[in-house]
């Protein structure tokens, strides 16, 4: 199929609203009120490695309840979704008429394990609008590798994707009608996948672009079934959409950044045949899209220096702009900036900490469409609450595409008490011992195993900080109790002896008249290795249709359409980087050198990727960075954190934002999934290691008139 698309020479501005599922639904009607046609594409992330998890889990447990001995269909579930729901109910709908009035597109990956039943229901709501004769819908599939396992299997199950499966009139009569699961793969039987029969599938490694097991995270056994599995889409298959006619692209797993790169290829045209920049301008594009898919991480969310942002003008946190990139056609440089009269502010510091956010190597941030540079990225304040972003550099991607895999290692459960009072880190310390000790007693007498891991935090009492915390007492503590078991039974004793500690143990106990917690299935994500060869990746297009019949959807789609790969690099060359100036060390000084706290000298923010933690730090002034770079070590690093990072630090340059990454493995305690830890995801890493650690600078440094923070 061959779509005619006149490439539009204009500054495109792109808006995001959603940094997971679980942000404001009120961040999208922000944006399209305040910017009204001047916007060009609202965008939104939710699928972070938890929302896949949560969505693959409920999946399995509805299918698994509703196919009986005979492998009989589901009878109709209406509420059953494998999307984001939210997004049409809460989002999309009461914006849709201004969408529409402003021409302004949409595209999310809200699609989540179901792309093609939710661009059915967001045509649905485009019926029950009356704007189905306006807009158009787009489905991105081919993320789904356990479906593409499936078929190669059963080739009697590949879906039909032009039939609705909504539709009355395409729909058989039975009482099925809406699961006919011939027409729709996602209510397919549940047929366990192990990783023996997907072929090629390689570890990923967090600080190794071809050593693939190097410190890479833990797979699963060859016999443990997995409960999804799906590759990190590009840009190509959106852009190819828009060029379609589509005015809402909905995706399933695709990387953050193709949700806005794939709208810059659209609107500007770009060809890997045709221009000798293409990579840099995906580059930059990719750069911006990661820039601002995390919202408000942008514009002084999560922001070290937070009271700038809690006590900023029109509202503070209470009233936070979400993020607006403004690309220029060039592809060479954009600004990132957010709406008039909204709270938060932009500023180099607020984009430099999102730029470093959840990135390993910065020299080789891989993407499927292309290789990511931000070495040399630079950032400078133009106007107030807009920041110029330049500099990053673009190469051929490699064979590969990241998948994001899920499977069952056996139980968990959390309980939580609160232990108020005098030396109350001891009571809840004695008190989470005791539980455990009469549990393991109880397991004995019943002929149970021991816990697999059971994890006891004293959260008030700097329990993150390990040995590194201060020796101020708090006298209110939350005791948190976390357990992994292969039996659900075990547990359920370990939750019945939770509520009797307020009564024969300790004084000063309460919160335990909730319900007794429950067990769940413990999830464990591991990234992986697919070859873009097993791969195909198209998309679904709605046609406009002028029927006004009450069925729930009546638009016909067109067939899918395969969108094929761009080129990539077979020569393994993006291993050996650009060589870039490095940071310099300070010089000979003769003067008396003394300590300041991290904070006082840099900005810092953490993010997860698996069980890898990265910890970015940005310097306040460029001054400081020789000196930050000479204290702050990989080994201070590895020292500090001894107690949670069980794996290698390593230490990467960012010489254009004046920056450092850390990139911490095996030390999440297995991910945000399956972690027993409190944080799961590293997001206090950063917080603990600024207010922590300590920098030597010159003395001079140190007392400088007028300067605010020293």
């Amino acid at each position: 199929m061959d779509f005619i698309h006149k490439p539009k020479p204009r500054t495109v501005r792109i808006g995001c609203y959603s940094a997971f599922w679980g942000d404001s639904p009120a961040a999208a009607r922000q944006l399209v009120q305040h910017e009204g046609s001047s916007l060009n594409y609202l965008v939104a992330d939710y699928l972070a490695e938890i929302t896949v998890g949560i969505l693959a889990s409920r999946r399995k447990r509805r299918l698994a309840t509703n196919y009986n001995k005979n492998n009989t269909p589901p009878p109709p579930q209406p509420k059953a979704t494998d999307y984001i729901a939210e997004f049409i109910d809460l989002v999309l709908h009461p914006i849709l008429p201004d969408l529409a009035k402003n021409r302004t597109k949409v595209v999310t990956n809200a699609g989540g394990l179901d792309p093609i039943q939710c661009k059915h229901a967001i045509e649905a709501l485009l019926v029950k609008l009356n704007l189905h004769t306006t807009l158009t819908v787009a489905a991105v599939i081919g993320d789904d590798v356990l479906q593409h396992t499936n078929h190669i299997n059963n080739p009697s199950s590949r879906p039909d994707y032009s039939r609705d499966p909504n539709n009355r009139r395409n729909s058989s009569k039975s009482s099925n009608r809406g699961h006919d699961h011939k027409d729709h793969p996602l209510t397919l039987p549940p047929a366990p996948v192990c990783l023996g029969s997907i072929p090629n599938l390689q570890p990923f490694s967090t600080i190794s672009s071809t050593n693939h097991t190097l410190d890479a995270d833990r797979m699963p056994a060859p016999e443990e079934p997995i409960v999804s599995l799906n590759a990190y889409l590009g840009a190509r298959a959106i852009a190819s959409a828009l060029d379609a006619g589509a005015d809402i692209v909905v995706t399933g797993r695709v990387v953050d950044s193709a949700l806005v790169v794939g709208p810059l290829i659209h609107e500007y045209g770009w060809n890997d045949d045709q221009d000798p920049e293409y990579y840099d301008r995906l580059a930059m594009a990719s750069l911006a899209g990661h820039i601002i898919e995390c919202g408000c991480h942008a514009t002084g969310g999560n922001f070290t220096d937070w009271r700038l942002a809690a006590q900023s003008a029109f509202g503070g946190y209470a009233n936070m702009g979400y993020p607006i990139v403004e690309f220029d056609q060039t592809g060479t440089y954009f600004v990132v900036t957010k709406p008039l009269q909204t709270g938060g502010l932009v500023t180099p510091a607020t984009v430099a900490e999102q730029i470093l956010y959840e990135i390993l190597d910065p020299a080789l941030y891989l993407l499927p469409d292309v290789i990511l540079d931000m070495r040399q990225v630079t950032v400078s304040q133009v106007r107030p609450d807009r920041v110029l972003v330049k500099g990053a550099k673009g190469s051929r991607p490699t064979p590969w595409l990241k998948c994001s895999g899920i499977f069952v290692d056996g139980w968990k459960i959390s309980a939580e008490l609160v232990v108020a009072g005098h030396e109350a880190s001891q009571k809840a310390l004695a008190v989470g011992q005791a539980i455990q000790q009469r549990s393991q007693a109880l397991f004995k007498q019943l002929g149970l195993a021991d816990f697999r891991d059971l994890n006891i935090e004293a959260l008030g009492s700097e329990h993150l900080f390990g040995a590194n915390k201060t020796t101020n007492p708090s006298r209110e503590i939350i005791l948190r109790l976390t357990a992994h078991h292969d039996n659900p039974k075990a547990l359920e004793v370990f939750a019945m002896e939770i509520s009797p500690a307020a009564t024969c143990m300790a004084p000063g106990i309460t919160g335990a008249a909730g319900s007794r917690p429950k067990s769940v299935p413990n999830l464990v994500h591991f990234p992986c290795l697919i070859p873009k060869t097993s791969i195909e990746t198209s998309f679904v297009v709605g046609k406009k249709s002028t029927s006004t019949a009450d069925t729930v959807a009546i638009q016909q789609s067109a067939a899918a359409v395969v969108v094929p790969w761009g080129a990539w690099d077979e020569t393994q060359s993006f291993a050996t980087p650009l060589v870039v100036p490095v940071i310099p060390e300070p010089s000979t000084i003769s003067e008396t050198m003394v300590k300041v706290k991290l904070i006082d000298v840099a900005y810092g923010r953490s993010g997860d990727k698996g069980d890898v933690c990265n910890i970015g730090i940005i310097a306040r002034d460029p001054k400081y960075l020789p000196f930050i770079k000479r204290s702050v070590t990989e080994e201070v690093i590895r020292e500090y954190m001894k107690h949670l990072c069980k794996g290698s630090v390593t230490r990467f340059e960012l010489p254009g934002l004046n920056a450092l990454n850390f990139v911490l493995t095996k030390a999440l305690g297995g991910g945000g999934l399956c972690s027993l830890s409190i944080d799961r995801q590293g997001k206090t890493y950063a917080q603990l290691v600024l207010s922590g650690l300590d920098v030597e600078l010159p003395l001079s440094m140190v007392i400088v008139p007028n300067e605010s923070r020293l």
